[in-house]
């Protein structure tokens, strides 16, 4: 029988002692040639919802915000991170370096990120466990997931946020392993870095790191200190990008209203981030939502034994937990909670399901995992043939009021970047932007009407579903206290003449007083 493995010191080099995950879907052990082949028919097959109608869907308001960021001069995109206060700006930066003239080419970068992750998955794994089977199911699961593939489709950082926490996890394992470089330290500094100028989420990684060290210490002392070093070399830029936030955060730039997550919403993201959430139902979903919470739980139950021996466990246990933190994190201090800021916990959930199906039969294990990968597809399938892959319509927004806009009408907009994401689609009579109000910074709200014949009122939902990549259905844009512009209208619900719907727009017709 196999020793547990000896830490005592990150110079020693060692195999992996313990058995891993069987997963060969009832095939024989895949050769390089055969687990390649694999790669390239599933990058080829997950391109095509990727690619598709990349550039004909309009862009929600934070696309157009990155499309601003990277057209303005330097000063301005840096001052624009800058006054929101909870942003980083590596991959505003780094897009800037890249052609952004449509939204195709704005978010052909976070495509490339997205295929480029399915091979460092697969990559990842099948060499951290030995087992090319393993590699290439992990990378098949990330092709089907829904989330993963509407943030292909989006131009902000999150693939690239996968991505980085790949490459440093890689790099970390292998390390604690006693199997890593000078090299390998010099890229677990690169990638955390900019992962850490990316998004704040990325703390997670340092987070999970300690973690392992922390429950292998003395074993790992010396590499104990020289990742201290590493960490602070890569945390320090954005510790000094965060003070210089705080002193230019202006705290009306960025109104939103905090949507706090209840305990139901804890099991709905780990499903999330395993077989996708569309907000769909039917009982041909359940039994893939069932092999997926049951191979979740098995995982865990793994982990809970196996820590002692395979201390890498505990650093994909504690990037498992991420969304237990920022749950936390939105209750105790207000930070908003989103799956998709849990992308770089994804594999960490894939490969927990499948290390949980490690002792069932394998027809079990066949069945378990068909039934969670059919599920992932029919929800993938459900963000096109349902038009939920587009957000906002701001097209049809645009064409409705180029067409009803009449002398002496006015319209009213929230804030600058719904005018901007409107703008951008615009292309009726130029009076009717040149006239428009915004209402956050108007002297005198109250005083709006006055100023025109009629007001037209662009609301644009500010119910994000914490789990979809949408808007979460009925829910009323007239809630007292969600945004300055729902106070607004709940004081003339009365007046509204008109009320039209597109997805993720609404237009209120009201009188005004002008006459």
């Amino acid at each position: 029988m196999q020793q547990p493995a000896d830490y005592r010191d990150s110079t020693i080099s060692w195999r992996v002692p313990y058995r891993t995950p069987e997963l060969t879907l009832g095939i024989r052990k895949l050769t390089q040639v055969e687990y390649w082949v694999g790669i390239m028919i599933t990058l080829v097959l997950s391109a095509i919802p990727r690619v598709w109608r990349l550039g004909g869907t309009d862009m929600w308001s934070d696309e157009v915000l990155t499309l601003l960021r990277v057209r303005t001069p330097l000063s301005g995109s840096v001052d624009s991170v800058l006054t929101v206060g909870n942003q980083m700006p590596f991959y505003y930066l780094a897009l800037r370096l890249m052609p952004n003239a449509d939204p195709f080419w704005l978010r052909l970068p976070s495509l490339v990120l997205g295929l480029l992750g399915i091979v460092l998955i697969s990559q990842l794994f099948s060499r951290l466990y030995d087992n090319r089977s393993l590699g290439l199911l992990m990378g098949v699961m990330l092709a089907v997931s829904p989330m993963h593939i509407i943030l292909s489709r989006t131009a902000r950082y999150y693939t690239l946020l996968l991505v980085l926490a790949l490459v440093a996890s890689w790099c970390f394992v292998a390390l604690i392993r006693g199997r890593g470089s000078r090299w390998t330290w010099v890229l677990l500094w690169a990638t955390c870095f900019a992962a850490y100028m990316t998004h704040y989420t990325s703390l997670v990684l340092p987070a999970a790191q300690f973690g392992v060290l922390l429950v292998t210490w003395p074993n790992l002392k010396r590499l104990a200190w020289r990742w201290a070093v590493v960490q602070a070399a890569a945390v320090v830029p954005m510790v000094l990008w965060m003070m210089m936030a705080v002193g230019t955060y202006e705290a009306d730039s960025y109104p939103y209203f905090i949507q706090m997550p209840s305990l139901i919403d804890l099991p709905i993201s780990y499903l999330n981030l395993l077989t996708g959430f569309e907000g769909v139902g039917g009982w041909y979903l359940v039994p893939g939502l069932a092999a997926g919470a049951i191979g979740l739980l098995a995982g865990i139950r793994v982990v809970m034994r196996r820590w002692k021996v395979e201390p890498e466990v505990v650093y994909w246990g504690a990037l498992a937990i991420s969304p237990l933190v920022l749950f936390l994190l939105t209750h105790l201090a207000g930070v908003q909670y989103r799956d998709r800021y849990f992308l770089a916990g994804m594999p960490t959930v894939f490969f927990f399901f499948l290390r949980g199906l490690d002792h069932y039969s394998l027809r079990v294990r066949q069945l378990m995992i068909g039934l969670v990968l059919l599920t992932s597809g029919y929800l993938a399938g459900h963000l096109f043939w349902s038009g939920e892959y587009q957000r906002t319509d701001w097209t049809n927004v645009t064409r409705f009021m180029s067409e009803h806009y009449q002398p002496g009408d006015k319209v009213l907009f929230e804030r600058q970047i719904i005018r901007d994401a409107f703008t951008y689609y615009y292309e009726g009579d130029p009076t009717l932007l040149e006239g428009s109000e915004l209402l956050l910074h108007h002297p005198a709200p109250a005083a709006i009407q006055q100023s025109a014949d009629r007001i037209w009122v662009v609301y644009r939902i500010r119910h994000e579903d914490l789990h979809r990549q949408g808007w979460e259905r009925g829910r009323s844009p007239f809630q007292r206290g969600l945004a300055p512009i729902s106070d607004w209208l709940a004081d003339r619900r009365d007046q509204i003449l008109w009320t039209v719907y597109f997805d993720g727009v609404y237009i209120f017709l009201l009188p005004g007083q002008a006459g």
